[in-house]
């Protein structure tokens, strides 16, 4: 259960530092558009990784 809860925290702080950057650098937009990119890509890798042979 700790090592969930080091993730969970863990993955917060790095997406906010990373997010953070993004929206000073090219604005608001842009990274709802890197987020999302970023969704259906991690999407396609789940669909082929799960996905019956």
């Amino acid at each position: 259960m700790s090592l969930v809860a080091f993730c969970f925290m863990g993955g917060g702080g790095v997406g906010t530092a990373i997010g953070s950057r993004i929206v000073q650098s090219m604005g608001l937009n842009s990274i709802f558009l890197f987020y999302g990119v970023m969704l259906i890509i991690t999407t396609i890798i789940a669909y082929f990784t799960i996905k019956e042979i």
